[in-house]
């Protein structure tokens, strides 16, 4: 059957979710356990590495060249200084 126990959030909530990680308790003899919130995850901050390995994982599974991948990758690092959007969804598009 299921173990009971409690949970306990840590750190600051907004909306009743915890910021930092859970901690749950449980009653079937194994003690406590910790769960931190994932690397990459908003409430952590996320790292460009992070970035950069999940968009060349997924990314190429639209069926765009690596070529586009990379160059798309580097105009989303350079985002804030786009002049129009069309620099980047251009590089986006897949021929059907």
């Amino acid at each position: 059957g299921m173990a009971r126990g409690a949970m306990e959030r840590d750190g600051d909530s907004k909306g009743g979710k915890p910021t930092k990680g859970v901690k749950a308790k449980a009653n079937d003899g194994l003690g406590q356990r910790r769960f931190e919130r994932p690397r990459g995850s908003g409430a952590r901050g996320v790292e460009w590495a992070d970035v950069d390995d999940k968009y060349r994982r997924l990314v190429p599974a639209s069926g765009l060249p690596t070529s586009r991948v990379e160059a798309s990758l580097e105009v989303v690092h350079g985002f804030d200084r786009l002049k129009a959007m069309r620099e980047l969804t251009g590089l986006l598009q897949v021929a059907p």
